[in-house]
């Protein structure tokens, strides 16, 4: 009986001996460390001029990671909150205009001190490296941290409802978020990977880039299998659905999570607790809700 052929799909999801990919950009400015033991810590990738869109996170949902308390509550929460940023490129393209040097960057990173700044042209094609780099730093920076959640910068996330959610039922080896369960690869457009870079038809599944959580040893299997696979932009087919499969990370589907598509829901749906996370969110908006 001859062996079953060996399918360019299966040799996909072997990882190379080799580094396809080396993720060494410098960190420019970075936050003093976690320090003591968190449950959760959000990474929200935001661009460099996104100031407004940062403070509207820590004036609303995120200032709990500051000590504030959920309104009306008056409990406050374990959570740490941190800006992902890159480095921006001037129109002509010639030379990178590092924020780090730009007095109203500085001043929002010295008043703050919830800014982690890259060493990398600040773009969606770049959104896969910021965020390894940025798990990088964190399990580095925060090794007590039990949980990291990615959220969008147009979010609104529930923290009390996902506090209890991961204390209660948070588990090691695990990402949480909505499935996306049977996605095609997709050739053309913004979220377009071609064949060579990517030979097969159909993502594993994978959570709604908006928002996930990732236990900290699926964010450790996924720094260590990422530099064996050619680069993928779109982040969260290839950090929870390709790096985590061949990394044997469960994911698993949480309703009241969310997806690109859909609308920012009703105030009440947070206030009853039926929603972990909305997004398509304003400033404005998230405002509002809180």
């Amino acid at each position: 009986m001859s062996p079953s052929p060996v399918l360019l799909e299966d040799l996909y999801f072997m990882p190379s001996k080799y580094n396809f990919e080396v993720y060494n950009n410098r960190v420019l400015h970075q936050p003093v460390s976690c320090g003591s033991p968190t449950l959760l810590t959000i990474l929200v990738p935001t661009h460099p001029r996104a100031a407004r869109e940062r403070a509207a996170v820590r004036e609303t949902w995120g200032s709990v990671a500051r000590g504030k308390p959920w309104p009306p509550l008056t409990r406050t929460y374990n959570v740490k909150l941190y800006f992902v940023l890159g480095t921006e490129m001037l129109v002509d393209k010639t030379q990178i205009n590092d924020q780090y040097n730009h007095g109203e960057t500085v001043q929002e990173m010295m008043s703050f001190d919830d800014i982690i700044q890259f060493d990398v042209i600040d773009s969606y094609r770049n959104l896969t490296r910021k965020l390894i780099l940025a798990f990088d730093w964190l399990t580095r920076s925060c090794r007590e941290t039990k949980f990291v959640l990615k959220a969008d910068p147009d979010v609104f996330v529930n923290v009390p409802l996902l506090v209890t959610l991961l204390k209660h039922y948070g588990q090691p080896n695990s990402i949480y978020g909505q499935i996306y369960p049977n996605s095609w690869v997709v050739r053309e457009g913004k979220w377009a990977v071609d064949n060579r870079t990517l030979p097969i038809d159909k993502y594993p599944i994978y959570t709604a880039g908006n928002a996930y959580v990732m236990s900290k040893d699926a964010v450790e299997k996924v720094l260590s299998l990422a530099p064996h696979f050619p680069y993928i932009s779109v982040e969260d087919a290839f950090i929870t659905g390709i790096l985590a499969s061949v990394g044997g990370v469960e994911r698993i589907n949480v309703a009241g999570f969310t997806r690109w598509s859909e609308s920012f829901p009703d105030a009440c749906q947070f206030a009853n607790n039926k929603k972990y996370v909305g997004n398509n969110a304003t400033d404005h908006r998230l405002r509002v809700t809180w």
